[in-house]
């Protein structure tokens, strides 16, 4: 202490004193940091100068990042790997170990990962799908030898966990698991190129809606959603439209509540054989309620309750069930934006063969 009070008495009035304070601030820091350690019996030799422990009161361990080490993507390679089950369990967020490279992970911006997400991250490519349709999952499992008999982790009922692969492209955060899927070809160079290159809305990685990489690729949607976007992807463009198959009354009023997954199909009218978009009901993923009607509304068009296998049916006021439909035929935004999509695609199937 007199040589502390000594040396502050030297340098009083000098530009120095905040220097000299930072100095000895850290040298006691990193005392009380190695006698803290020797207390606990975690010699800082051996466990290397990244593992000192600070007091507890500074942050909380539970909050930090955790490493965990990634060896392969490919579901059929952990066991030759040595790939390791990984416990991410209650974690806000995890970086993984690729190399020199450490990407940060997310469950959700608002949530930790669940309890009991152990298992493997794997690159899962839909079949029948572009190669953009691509993504990266969590498979719950125990062990590598039971990746077959596991589940893949989901943010919702019927949603998996995901990282699309247009975002392992361009999120600059992503780099390490992108060189990654070039190293074990999953995807290519020129793929790469191509999403880089990419335009429309939502091109910048981060999109909210639904992703379609085909106009019959399945999805899940909420009942009560007065709305909802569609980003129809290609190799070059994501184009976004909007379709409002739920509601009636001007888009006031959703019938129903629930989740259901489901697909547009194409269907020629009868009447002059015109195409328009349909949509099928392939399952339901929730139990589907009927909200109250508003008092003040009386809507001209009901919507019947879906049911798997079927067309999702409308009517109008006491007359007979009728599909519903989005002809194509029609002049307006949201058609040529899918008459384009599937323009291109046509093209890219002619090309690519998927």
């Amino acid at each position: 202490m007199w040589c502390f009070g000594y040396c502050l008495h030297k340098v009083q009035g000098s530009s120095q004193i905040p220097s000299l304070m930072s100095f000895l601030h850290s040298v006691y820091t990193r005392a009380f940091r190695i006698s803290l350690n020797q207390r606990n019996g975690n010699g800082l030799l051996g466990r290397g100068v990244g593992a000192v422990v600070a007091p507890r009161r500074w942050f909380s361990a539970s909050k930090r990042s955790a490493l965990f080490f990634v060896k392969t993507l490919n579901s059929e390679r952990m066991e030759q790997k040595g790939q390791r089950v990984l416990d991410i369990s209650d974690r806000v967020s995890v970086r993984l170990y690729l190399d020199d490279l450490r990407p940060r992970i997310l469950y959700t911006r608002h949530m930790r990962f669940p309890a009991g997400t152990n298992g493997l991250f794997y690159y899962h490519q839909p079949p029948a799908l572009p190669p953009i349709a691509g993504e990266v999952r969590f498979r719950l499992c125990d062990d590598p030898s039971q990746f077959a008999h596991g589940k893949d982790l989901e943010i919702e009922s019927g949603i998996p966990w995901t990282i699309p692969l247009i975002n392992i492209v361009r999120v600059v955060n992503y780099k390490g698991i992108r060189d990654l899927l070039l190293e074990e070809r999953f995807v290519d160079r020129e793929l790469v190129a191509d999403i880089e290159n990419m335009t429309g809305i939502g091109a910048g990685g981060q999109r909210r809606g639904i992703t379609l990489c085909d106009i019959d690729q399945p999805f899940t949607v909420k009942l009560d959603r007065k709305h909802f976007d569609v980003h129809l992807t290609t190799r070059s463009c994501v184009r976004m439209v909007s379709f409002s198959p739920f509601s009636t009354g001007g888009e006031m009023y959703t019938p129903f509540s629930g989740r259901i997954k489901a697909r547009f199909e194409i269907h020629s009218q009868e009447s002059d054989s015109t195409e328009a978009l349909r949509l099928r009901v392939l399952e339901t993923l929730t139990p589907i309620t009927r909200n109250p009607l508003p008092v003040h509304l009386s809507p001209r068009v009901t919507v019947d309750e879906p049911r798997p296998g079927e067309l999702l049916l409308r009517r109008k006021f006491r007359g007979f069930a009728e599909p519903w439909d989005s002809p194509l035929s029609r002049t307006s935004q949201n058609v040529e934006t899918v008459k384009a999509f599937l323009a291109e695609r046509a093209l890219e199937k002619k090309k690519y063969g998927v």
